[in-house]
């Protein structure tokens, strides 16, 4: 018996290192492209239940009581009132040009644990099929949400702004003080780098800087970052920090928006 789960383990082994290879072929990433397409449906169709349920918790627990087909049709109208509402407020912002924003589902949620973790990292439902590259930016209305960390075919992963190793030249508001914005994980985000002649308030409004490369991929000037919490500023040090509160809650957002380079 025992030798007979080693050969089933040395064979499963065996397939699981064959598929690992073949991953980097062209037919492996064709395949991989096909499972992707497949499967998004599926995960927007999840995902907007999960947003949906979690806007009206109360009205949907009694739906739940009283007939679960109900509630499955009134989460997928939820979900479609929603996307309609972020296309009229996302074109009704003028920057960036909504012309050059291609409106994206998120259908993940990467290491999210209601009420225990934040998500670092989400997934939508566009990728290099619909013209998306890797750092472009990813907004909501004004604010910056994260830029892409990896675009596939159909797919793309996204780093949000808070994310650990996320960073992006930024600004006050109000007395236009320089800084650098770092993402420190768990919904938090540090303003570094400030000189310590440079005034913070704390409850200004922080914005990018922009930090777009030559082929015009990045994030662009002007995007809503967060708001001052709290303000760490001592002499013995070189510079001051801020803490800085995003926002916008991805977890309760299905439609977000790419930039996509200008053609």
């Amino acid at each position: 018996r025992r030798s007979g789960i080693a050969i089933v383990f040395v064979f499963f082994l065996f397939i699981s290192f064959l598929f690992y290879i073949v991953s980097f072929t062209s037919a492996g990433q064709n395949f991989t492209g096909f499972l992707e397409l497949g499967t998004k449906p599926l995960q927007k169709t999840v995902f907007s239940a999960y947003a949906a349920s979690n806007s009206q918790p109360s009205e949907l627990q009694k739906l739940k009581e009283e007939n679960v087909e109900l509630e499955s049709q009134l989460a997928t109208y939820k979900a479609q009132e929603k996307e309609m509402q972020a296309l009229r407020d996302q074109f009704a912002t003028t920057t960036p040009s909504s012309s050059s924003l291609l409106p994206v589902h998120v259908i993940g949620l990467k290491a999210f644990i209601p009420g225990v973790s934040l998500p670092e990292q989400i997934i939508i439902d566009k990728g290099k099929k619909d013209g998306i590259g890797n750092n472009a930016a990813v907004i909501y209305k004004n604010n910056v949400v994260g830029k892409v960390a990896i675009a596939n075919e159909h797919v793309s992963l996204i780093d949000l702004s808070f994310k650990k190793g996320f960073s992006v030249t930024a600004t006050t508001s109000q007395a236009n003080s320089l800084g650098i914005s770092k993402g420190q994980g768990q919904g938090s985000i540090l303003l570094d780098n400030v000189v310590l002649s440079d005034s913070l308030t704390i409850g200004d409004l922080v914005v990018t800087k922009g930090s777009t490369d030559s082929d015009e991929s990045g994030i662009p000037p002007g995007l809503v970052i967060g708001k001052i919490l709290s303000i760490d500023k001592k002499a013995s040090n070189l510079f001051q920090t801020a803490r800085i509160q995003p926002l916008v809650d991805v977890t309760h957002i299905t439609t977000l928006f790419v930039v996509l380079k200008s053609k």
